[in-house]
């Protein structure tokens, strides 16, 4: 889970780490008035604010009520700013980078350091940049950190304890990156992470020291419907139903099995000028009963036109089981917009007849494919029956 810049600060005080002071708003009421020159930062998930003009600077409570104005509720780069952090503006002697990332390549956590912070990491010559690979067996010393602080060109007496404490602040609060661009040290010699971009191990939830609200990595909280959504998996291990689902504004029901390939079926339904109501997957053969909870959850979502129910050829889903179940949410919401299958694997001629079964017994309008039939061919055969039902409907623009 990737933090917002005023959480990952959070931690950082929690563990001893100066942060500037300061406080977020929601809504431009709940302003206080400054006693010195602020800086008012948008709260996203994307880098490079600065460049997209989602951070300022105010001298007065006018300066920052024009501020927050202009980005509270702004999209900026490709997030809607529901936070603004409004803080001290520090005054800057020097600006370091510090950053810890795991690597793939070491399979342990590296320190990366420069005396060159303030921009872009990756703009920074490589001969300014100094790293150190921990050894996961051994502690990180204070005389660990004075040695790669002192090859950084970097002699403020404090920098090694810095070092050490957000080295611990990585370890024992279970991160995957953790990078403060700058660390400021202040013209009255302090040092102070004016910037905090975290990123926690998800596997590790159950161990994490603060509590965060559960997002989309879109750059948003969860939604009720996905937290409802997740609920499913984390009740039952068997199958997965619903740990993945990302809820969108569009008015066509996505059920997908098969992994990169619905993501792909995703993409198709879009350029076919399709527009998804969510993005969603059952596989691993799940229960009937979580297969259904997802079907019902999704199917209550208001404004559907159409349902497209699509995935690859399973190996070992029994499709007439997870068909079974959304049959029966099928009938008991008593549907009537048109109903897209594209399914195969085991048992699917049983879960055709009972598809068919259940479209004459109940006047659903079903259309059943194989998968003989390319799973993107029949996004267009969705579009088209969701044109026709909204025209029928009088429900066009």
């Amino acid at each position: 889970m990737k933090l917002y810049e005023f959480e990952g600060k959070k931690i950082f005080q929690a563990e001893g780490i100066k942060i500037p002071s300061g406080y977020t708003i929601n809504n431009i009421e709940e302003l206080q008035d400054p006693n010195s020159s602020v800086v008012v930062k948008a709260q996203t998930l994307a880098g490079k604010r600065g460049k997209a003009g989602a951070i300022k600077f105010a001298d007065n409570k006018e300066e920052v009520l024009l501020s927050s104005r202009d980005i509270l509720n702004r999209e900026i780069l490709g997030e809607t700013v529901k936070r603004v952090l409004v803080e001290e503006k520090l005054d800057i002697k020097e600006e370091y980078y510090v950053g810890i990332i795991f690597s793939q390549e070491e399979r342990a956590p590296v320190l990366i350091l420069s005396k060159e912070g303030g921009v872009d990491i990756e703009e920074v010559s490589k001969d300014k940049i100094f790293t150190y690979t921990f050894d996961v067996t051994k502690e990180f010393t204070a005389q660990d950190a004075k040695e790669i602080a002192t090859k950084a060109n970097i002699t403020h007496q404090d920098m090694p304890e810095i070092l050490v404490k957000i080295a611990n602040t990585f370890t024992s609060n279970y991160m995957q990156m953790c990078e403060i661009n700058p660390l400021v040290l202040t013209n009255d010699n302090q040092l102070i992470a004016a910037d905090a971009v975290v990123v926690l191990d998800d596997s590790a939830k159950y161990k994490w020291k603060h509590e965060f609200p559960e997002r989309v990595n879109i750059g948003r909280e969860k939604t009720p419907l996905e937290l409802a959504a997740n609920a499913i998996d984390a009740e039952d291990y068997r199958g997965m139903a619903g740990k993945t689902f990302i809820e969108f504004d569009g008015d066509i029901g996505v059920l997908t099995s098969g992994g990169g390939a619905s993501i792909t079926c995703v993409d198709a339904l879009i350029s076919y000028g399709g527009k998804p109501a969510n993005y969603t997957e059952y596989s691993g053969n799940p229960p009937a009963e979580k297969v259904y909870k997802l079907t019902s959850l999704l199917l209550d979502k208001p404004g559907l036109n159409g349902l497209w129910i699509v995935g690859g050829t399973a190996n070992f889903t029994r499709i007439d089981v997870t068909i079974g179940a959304i049959i029966d949410v099928l009938k008991d919401k008593k549907i009537d917009f048109p109903i897209v299958v594209r399914r195969g694997g085991p048992y699917e001629e049983e879960a055709f007849e009972m598809l068919r079964k259940a479209r004459d017994e109940n006047d659903l309008d079903i259309h059943i494919f194989n998968d003989t039939v390319p799973m993107t061919l029949t996004a267009k055969t969705m579009v088209d029956l969701v044109e026709d039902y909204k025209k029928r409907k009088g429900k066009t623009e």
